[in-house]
């Protein structure tokens, strides 16, 4: 999925609800979650939208991309996006490190704030492993796991599909068109 269709994407991703509130009894704390896995509209990502109720100040999205850096290496990136303006980055602040637990393990991400190309007052974070440790556990992770792979910060918890994500891995082997454009100048 092409980083300036992010917000279409967090918005479409939420489901239709009933007026009724019906819907609240089925979800925790009425939140409702929304999981695309890998393969299922684009070979090499998958993302998850969650939101509580029908405010849209609570929802937020992740998504994972697989692409290839500038000089050419394969690599996983995540992107966070809110359409809450309080959650978005600060485009002036220089990328920094963050912690971000994935499996109950603490794994260190480097994370920078891109413009959308489509909506020039809105921002996301975009992450990539810090470390190749840090990768290799990433990747370890997804491909082991049957089903998804926690992520969790101070700001959301989720968990985010693994299914297909080997095939989609291995798919993507010498593709280097599919650079990510949201890293240019950045890694």
């Amino acid at each position: 999925m092409h980083n300036k269709m992010l917000l279409v994407a967090a918005l479409c991703s939420m489901p239709v609800l009933a007026d009724d509130e019906s819907w609240k009894s089925l979800t925790p704390n009425g939140w409702i979650t929304t999981m695309t896995h890998w393969y299922q509209d684009d070979p090499l990502s998958a993302h998850v939208s969650k939101v509580q109720g029908l405010d849209f100040n609570t929802q937020y999205t992740v998504s994972a991309n697989i692409a290839h850096s500038e000089t050419g290496e394969q690599k996983l990136y995540f992107n966070f996006l809110s359409l809450n303006s309080d959650y978005m980055c600060d485009p002036h602040q220089e990328a920094d490190t963050v912690i971000i637990k994935v499996n109950e393990n603490p794994i260190r991400f480097q994370r920078w704030c891109i413009q959308d190309a489509t909506y020039n007052d809105f921002y996301f974070s975009s992450l990539t492993a810090l470390s190749s440790e840090d990768e290799n556990y990433i990747l370890e992770t997804l491909h082991q796991s049957p089903d998804n792979v926690n992520f969790q910060t101070a700001q959301f918890e989720l968990n985010f599909p693994a299914t297909g994500f080997t095939q989609a891995w291995k798919a993507s082997f010498g593709m280097t068109n599919l650079w990510n454009p949201s890293v240019q100048g950045v890694l």
